[in-house]
């Protein structure tokens, strides 16, 4: 089976499980943003949770499909039209030979996942079909015209997931912050100011991660760090006072403060926080709090 991409919306990627386990080379992690969302539409096709799947942003590709297939859609409530007539996300959704799929515009949230039942027939580097920041020639991209070579599974029972299961992505957003390992060099009275106002993402966003329209004092004394180690959910402070907040393409190491680090619960729904969405940090840990 061949699924043409017809239009790729706005900014559509391959996307799996990642490449754990290199990070001390240098390598990021990489993978689905929201990995839940992810993990749910490949459930719902009948694939392991790290099957490779399209990964879309805002707006979504529309796509031919040479032969009978089933799909899902999940995360970010985006329309999904086959043949122009709407069809419900969080299930299975059986697409006839010649059917065409649109999947339109966010209304909530920023990154939905398309998951297609069949062995994908896509090039893999380190295991993994998602493409690295500043290494993109090593994978191919999803363009207009190009084929994704599906091999087909037997058709399965249709499965939903149940809408109190489903994740709901509102603004603002309230994310739970873990101190990190540089937290001490900003005083409580800094910091409470910080905790009590929302945060705006700023139109520097992406799979790296988003810089933050707030400011936090930098402390007087204190010099920018030797590189060290940062994961996906690691907030940063810059020395011009403005945060950043890395998300899974992030470098592995970086030279500015650590304030905190996401609580790995939360950081699919950071994934979900595209440019002018808002959101609380809810301090979880902090000395202050003892």
């Amino acid at each position: 089976m061949e699924v043409t991409i017809l239009s790729t919306g706005l900014q559509t990627s391959y996307q799996d499980g990642g490449r754990p386990g290199y990070e001390a080379f240098g390598v990021p992690v990489g993978g689905a943003l929201d990995a839940r969302s992810a993990m749910l539409a490949n459930q719902l096709v009948g694939h392991a949770p790290g099957a490779p799947l399209l990964e879309i942003t805002v707006q979504g590709p529309r796509l031919y499909f040479s032969a009978p297939a089933q799909v899902a859609l999940t995360g970010a409530d985006c329309p999904l039209l086959l043949n122009g007539v709407r069809m419900p996300a969080w299930h299975t959704v059986d697409v006839p030979a010649e059917g065409v799929l649109y999947i339109g515009r966010a209304r909530q949230g920023c990154r939905a996942y398309l998951a297609i039942r069949g062995h994908w027939e896509v090039p893999r580097w380190l295991g993994s079909v998602s493409r690295l920041p500043g290494a993109e020639g090593l994978l191919p991209a999803v363009e207009r015209g190009s084929t994704i070579r599906i091999t087909p599974m037997p058709r399965m029972a249709p499965r939903a997931i149940p809408v109190y299961l489903q994740p709901r992505f509102h603004s603002p957003a309230a994310l739970r912050l873990l101190p990190g390992p540089e937290h001490g060099i900003w005083a409580e009275a800094v910091l409470r100011p910080f905790w009590a106002s929302s945060h705006r993402v700023s139109k520097v966003a992406g799979r790296m991660g988003c810089r933050l329209e707030s400011s936090l004092p930098w402390p007087a004394g204190v010099e920018e760090l030797i590189s060290s180690p940062v994961l996906p959910g690691t907030l940063q402070v810059t020395r011009s006072g403005q945060p950043i907040l890395l998300l899974a393409d992030a470098q592995t190491t970086g030279g500015y403060p650590r304030l905190g680090q996401l609580h790995e619960a939360d950081i699919p729904l950071a994934a979900q926080l595209g440019p002018g969405a808002t959101f609380t940090f809810h301090p979880e840990g902090w000395p202050s709090q003892k």
